[in-house]
């Protein structure tokens, strides 16, 4: 019924009525004629109903034998939309143009949805795919779907498989996540096990290769811990992967320094915002002016859908909040006090959870500023591969 009437809008049609002495007469002469006559009504002499523009412009004879006198009372299709604004020229060029443009950005990729990713940041992998050979704005025809695959999962240990299914302007990527043994499997090629930092030898887990220390050795940065050289039993050698977990108490110091004369970080409430309109992979600036002041930034992005299909249209606002630096002075009590915090930073940064013990810190107090050293002793995995030299 709904392409019935789209036709019927298409071609255009009109609704008449008629008076007249017989209008079952007329009805049965537009049926011999072949002329469409739908929705009839007739009552007491008076005829009412649509038929298709063309055939109404045939029924003049008809009319004239039948003795009824029609006249149009609607009009509706696209042919009356077209005649009451043929002179219109803009509105033909936009719908033309229109088209046009919906046939040609047809032929680009506009959107990319990824299924499985739980382990790269959306923006990185936005780059990864990028340099595999997806973006958005690329032409669909110059993608190969095998090549693209195949360049990711080289580039990207992290996945031990991909798909990319192209389907009209869309993309999606699949991804499945590689497990801790694939990714210990993944390089074949012959190397060794040294210590990347010295300790004493706690634990030795090897998974390929020839152990070369034993517990309770002291090893120094760069020693041999497990061998990529293994003799046979027929006194032959085999190049192996050497793969193992070597676990040492080490001895790291760390030091930081505060200086007495500094400069103290306030924020303030004034906020300059900049937005950005992104279609596809053009950026259209709605903002005048650049900012040059030291400002902290914080980033949203708005993306919009339709019938829960993302667009290639995001809108990214970024709020630039003034920063305002005063210059202090520490005294010893409060440069020592920032300088602890620093210290804690910085060994959760380089040490994490692989601390089990300190020594008491120490200061040392300068005409500039304050010295903070202190000893962490850890227990952590020393084991890091190098490659054989034939």
């Amino acid at each position: 019924m709904f392409m019935l009437k789209s036709f019927r809008y298409i071609t255009g049609y009109v609704k008449f009525s008629g008076k007249g002495v017989f209008p079952e007469r007329f009805l049965n002469l537009c049926a011999n004629n072949n002329i469409l006559v739908w929705s009839p009504k007739v009552k007491y002499g008076e005829l009412s109903g649509y038929m298709h523009i063309n055939d109404y412009k045939r029924i003049r004879k008809i009319a004239k034998k039948s003795c009824m006198r029609l006249k149009i009372e609607k009009r509706r299709g696209v042919p009356f939309l077209v005649n009451r604004y043929r002179h219109r020229y803009g509105i033909p060029i936009g719908v033309a143009v229109f088209f046009f443009l919906i046939i040609y950005l047809s032929g680009f990729c506009l959107n990319i949805s990824v299924v499985g990713n739980d382990v790269i940041k959306t923006e990185e992998l936005e780059t990864k795919l990028a340099d595999s050979g997806i973006y958005l704005g690329r032409r669909i025809g110059e993608i190969d779907a095998d090549i693209v695959r195949q360049k990711f999962l080289i580039q990207n240990r992290e996945y031990s498989y991909a798909a990319v299914n192209i389907k009209g302007s869309f993309i999606t990527v699949e991804l499945v996540k590689t497990d801790e043994k694939q990714m210990k499997n993944t390089s074949k090629k012959p190397c060794n096990i040294v210590a990347r930092n010295a300790g004493k030898i706690l634990k030795v887990k090897a998974y390929d290769g020839k152990v070369s220390v034993k517990i309770g050795e002291a090893v120094a940065p760069g020693d041999l811990l497990v061998s990529g050289v293994v003799e046979l039993t027929n006194k032959t050698t085999k190049f192996v992967h050497a793969d193992a977990e070597v676990i040492a108490a080490t001895r790291h110091k760390l030091e930081v320094f505060v200086p007495f004369k500094t400069r103290q970080k306030l924020k303030s409430n004034e906020t300059i915002t900049h937005s950005v309109l992104r279609v596809a992979n053009v950026n259209i600036p709605l903002f005048l002016g650049e900012v040059k002041q030291p400002y902290e930034t914080k980033k949203s992005v708005k993306k919009y859908k339709i019938g829960g299909v993302e667009l290639p249209l995001k809108r990214i606002t970024v709020d630039f909040i003034k920063i305002n630096y005063k210059k202090i002075r520490l005294n010893e009590k409060s440069a020592k006090t920032l300088a602890k915090q620093k210290m804690e930073r910085l060994k959760n940064k380089q040490l994490g959870k692989t601390v089990k013990s300190s020594q008491k810190g120490k200061f040392k107090v300068t005409k500039k500023g304050v010295f903070y050293s202190k000893v962490y002793f850890c227990e952590e995995n020393i084991a890091k591969s190098k490659k054989i030299l034939k």
